[in-house]
Order: C-alpha cells, then sequence, then structure tokens
C-alpha cells in the first residue's frame, strides 16, 4: 500500500522515505498543507519501468495506426525483401 507523507516529513526523514521506497518499490505520495496528495516520489527503476512500458505503448499505437492508414505491413515487407536476397 503507497506511503503518504508531508513535506515536513519529506524534509525531515528523507533517509527512511527513500529507503522505503526502494525496499517496497511503492509510491510515496508527498501531501501539501491541507494534506492533499500534491507529489509521487518513484524509485528511479520503478519510474524507468513504468516510462518504459509507456514508450512501448506509444510505438505500438503509432504502428498500428500507420499500418491502418495505408494498410501495409513493414515487417512483411522487410522478410519479403529478405527471402528475395536468400535468407
Amino acid at each position: 500500500m503507497a506511503l503518504l507523507r508531508s513535506k515536513t516529513d519529506l524534509l525531515n526523514d528523507y533517509e527512511a522515505i527513500r529507503a522505503h521506497i526502494h525496499e517496497t518499490q511503492e509510491p510515496v505520495y508527498i501531501t501539501d498543507e491541507k494534506g492533499v496528495a500534491d507529489t509521487v516520489l518513484l524509485s528511479a527503476e520503478a519510474y524507468r519501468k513504468l516510462t518504459e512500458h509507456s514508450a512501448l505503448q506509444h510505438f505500438l499505437t503509432d504502428a498500428a495506426q500507420k499500418i491502418a492508414a495505408d494498410g501495409k505491413h513493414p515487417e512483411v515487407d522487410v522478410l519479403a525483401e529478405l527471402e528475395k536476397q536468400g535468407f
């Protein structure tokens, strides 16, 4: 379960919060003065995984849109060309 901490806690207890993030691989939500979640902290590894998935999804969506627009399947074209060359 994600941890909710105040910005004062972050300033005063950064090392413990950082350790929690790395041990659990869960985000920590930092709240504003009113106790409303304002910022989310993630480990660099968790962020990398999150953005990798997002980048892959974007790539696949873009490829699907291009195929739908022109009706071509680039991977088939490449395989056909390789077959022509005897590979």
